[in-house]
């Protein structure tokens, strides 16, 4: 399982020099050319799935799964939804993009080649505290005096799919004009968990699967009627090869709602979402 690069571009623009030779220059051209290809081309055959932060258990299992069944590798890189958004827009060599909310299928279908989605499952909203913790919460309206000025740990909500449904359900319970001002917002939904389990910030807003981790526990489970469904969607990338559409079929499977149930995730409706 591989973490999200950033594609960076190599700066080589002194070793173009008008005046080395232009032997010397067409052979660094033709080094240079090499070593991007090699940098962003999948290995042939081989599914590059890009996973919202949250699934990156979830997918690294399922993907360990099917290389034994069917011989085929799998290439799983995990950031925010909108960060792989940005890096697929910008050339990423994603074949399928799983993403925590249908907004960043949607920027990413707008402006690339990726077309048919699918909702594979669903989650919830938890407050987390870290694990030895001793902190009770009655009702969510509750946490402007629990935390008394402190941070609250949450995806940042101008552009995570977590914070934008944790807001969701602050707003409707009236305290966000309380808290907004003292939030500890994340790049994605892992890092408000770090947060809380570092000590760093007292309390968070994660998702359910995410609250599996033995450091933090659960001290209270936000209503879902308090927010938009939380839905991951599958995006595939129009003319994907065989070995990818394999995958995105396994995806859509009972096999993987399985495992993902294991993981604290919901299942969901299903169905197409164009």
């Amino acid at each position: 399982m591989h973490k999200l690069r950033n594609w960076p571009v190599p700066q080589v623009q002194s070793v173009f020099n008008p005046s080395y030779p232009k032997t010397i220059r067409l052979m660094v051209a033709a080094f240079f050319s090499l070593i991007m290809s090699a940098h962003i081309m999948p290995a042939y055959g081989q599914v590059n799935i890009f996973v919202a932060s949250s699934l990156v258990d979830v997918m690294g299992e399922i993907a360990h799964e099917f290389e034994v069944e069917r011989g085929i590798s799998v290439s799983v890189a995990s950031a925010g939804s909108s960060t792989l958004a940005q890096q697929i827009v910008a050339g990423a060599p994603a074949d399928i993009f799983v993403s925590a909310n249908a907004q960043w299928v949607k920027f990413v279908q707008e402006r690339t080649d990726f077309l048919t989605e699918e909702a594979l499952f669903s989650n919830s909203l938890v407050v987390i505290a870290r694990a030895d913790m001793v902190i009770d919460i009655t009702y969510l309206a509750d946490l402007p005096d629990i935390l008394m000025g402190q941070r609250l740990a949450m995806g940042d909500p101008a552009h995570v799919p977590v914070g934008n449904y944790a807001r969701q359900a602050l707003m409707n319970v009236d305290i966000w004009q309380q808290l907004k001002n003292s939030l500890a917002p994340t790049s994605d939904a892992r890092a408000a968990l770090r947060l809380v389990a570092t000590g760093a910030a007292p309390l968070g807003i994660v998702y359910a699967s995410d609250a599996r981790d033995k450091r933090v526990r659960v001290i209270y489970e936000i209503d879902p009627a308090l927010h938009g469904e939380i839905i991951y969607w599958g995006a595939l990338r129009v003319n994907a090869n065989a070995q990818t559409l394999q995958f995105f079929d396994y995806l859509g499977g009972q096999k993987m709602q399985d495992v993902a149930l294991g993981f604290g995730f919901l299942a969901t409706g299903g169905g197409e979402h164009n």
